[in-house]
């Protein structure tokens, strides 16, 4: 599940009148002191309301009006860490690690989630079992014996989904249980490739993206995103990319006429994309599915937040950078004097930098039609004037107001030395972490 890939829409908050109350217990205790929780509703969630640590332990009191539905526990909000509930009306009491939540989940109160737990942790121990006797037949010296255990699994595997449908009657659950069903063959599947060509094909076979407790979660946008991302990839960059957009245009189809659940997984796959800076499958989903919805479901706030993502992604021209010498105004972009360009922003006040610029330049110098763009981060000049001095054969910029800066904005700057790599054109070529990444790249 691509968790860290999901983004954050904070609403209005929903009335905070209690009903029931939601327990918490972190184990091991210490490693965080606040909770908060918010109301899932597809890519977007609304706060609720936070607990601090008791002793350990934390109490949630959902509001008089909560609807039900899947309510998200973050632990670590810097980090992104989340553990999701369902909440029907009831009270709720759950323990876990909070490293690895989703294995080691207990919970003593709340029929829904006691259910949904287990059936996760059954059914994902018999569907295990099933792949790997799937796996292992491909390259078995003697099959017979694996084609002969695989029905007995499968039939376990009916047995077991049949049953949990069965005790999740009356719940909210249900609708989760069933969608989460998964097709296997019938019989043993000879090749991978025929696997994987049938395993795509079944996808989406058991989930309705008409149900309504499905809507109001991340249900649909989980599916969607393991389906792109991880049922289907590629090495190569330009077939991975032909991949995913053949993918998602099955997933646009399956999902049909429903535009709100369209419009959360477009938003969903768009934000994941902006995350992997991969301009060309942002601007894909945008042209062709974003922009392409109904008026009402298109927010120009979001896509300037997703082109504010992806500014300084490799491919994207560089944003312009202005600095005045001999009383006349320069820019990045009007530069022709070489191949390649580097633009580094470093500060006087780093003490990193100043053992690293030194060395950059030294470098420099032995890079033919390479030129270097320096943007110091300062909030003062005086440091700066005397720097530069060592560094004559670069373009010095002074940026003050350090971090505040607008070249250090618009590059979305937060640590010193950071370099960017751009062709004649100024489009950004590479983006190396660190001088040795410098040299490396050009070394290459």
């Amino acid at each position: 599940m691509l968790k860290h890939l999901l983004f954050l829409l904070v609403l209005v908050p929903i009335t905070a009148l209690s009903q029931d109350s939601l327990f918490v217990k972190l184990n091991p205790q210490g490693a965080f002191d606040q909770i908060s929780m918010f109301r899932i509703n597809g890519a977007h969630q609304a706060y609720v309301t936070n607990a601090k640590s008791e002793d350990g332990n934390f109490k949630l009191e959902f509001p008089m009006d909560a609807t039900p539905g899947m309510y998200r526990l973050f632990f670590d909000l810097q980090n992104g860490l989340f553990f999701e509930v369902l909440y029907n009306n009831e009270t709720i009491a759950v323990e876990f690690d909070p490293s690895m939540p989703d294995d080691t989940a207990v919970f003593s109160s709340s029929e829904e989630n006691k259910v949904y737990q287990t059936y996760i942790q059954q059914i994902g121990a018999q569907q295990y079992k099933l792949d790997s006797l799937q796996y292992a037949y491909f390259n078995a010296p003697i099959k017979q014996y694996i084609k002969e255990e695989y029905p007995k699994e499968l039939l376990k595997l009916y047995e077991l989904q049949d049953g949990f449908e069965k005790k999740a009657v009356g719940l909210m659950t249900l609708d989760f249980i069933k969608g989460n069903e998964k097709y296997y063959s019938p019989e043993i599947i000879e090749s991978l490739e025929d696997y994987m060509l049938s395993m795509n094909e079944h996808f989406f076979d058991y989930v309705d993206f008409s149900n309504d407790n499905l809507t109001s979660s991340s249900f649909f946008i989980d599916k969607v995103i393991e389906y792109v991302f991880y049922m289907n990839s590629a090495e190569d960059q330009e077939t991975d990319a032909t991949l995913k957009k053949q993918v998602i245009a099955i997933a646009m189809d399956k999902i049909g006429d429903n535009n709100k659940v369209k419009n959360e997984v477009i938003s969903s796959l768009i934000y994941a994309f902006a995350q992997q800076q991969n301009i060309e499958l942002v601007s894909y989903i945008e042209e062709n599915y974003y922009k392409t919805q109904p008026q009402e479901f298109q927010d120009e706030r979001f896509l300037k937040q997703i082109h504010s993502m992806i500014k300084i992604a490799v491919g994207m021209t560089a944003p312009e950078i202005t600095w005045t010498e001999n009383e006349v105004e320069k820019k990045l972009s009007e530069l022709s004097e070489a191949e390649k360009y580097v633009v580094v922003f470093w500060s006087t006040t780093c003490s990193h930098c100043l053992d690293e610029i030194p060395l950059f330049y030294n470098y420099s110098e032995s890079l033919p039609n390479v030129k270097v763009i320096a943007v110091a981060l300062e909030e003062d000049a005086i440091g700066f004037k005397n720097q530069i001095k060592t560094m004559p054969n670069w373009i010095n910029v002074l940026g003050l107001d350090k971090w505040e800066n607008e070249f250090a904005r618009s590059y979305d700057i937060n640590a010193t030395p950071s370099y960017f790599v751009l062709d004649s054109d100024k489009k950004i070529l590479a983006k190396p972490d660190t001088f040795e990444d410098v040299i490396d790249y050009f070394s290459e």
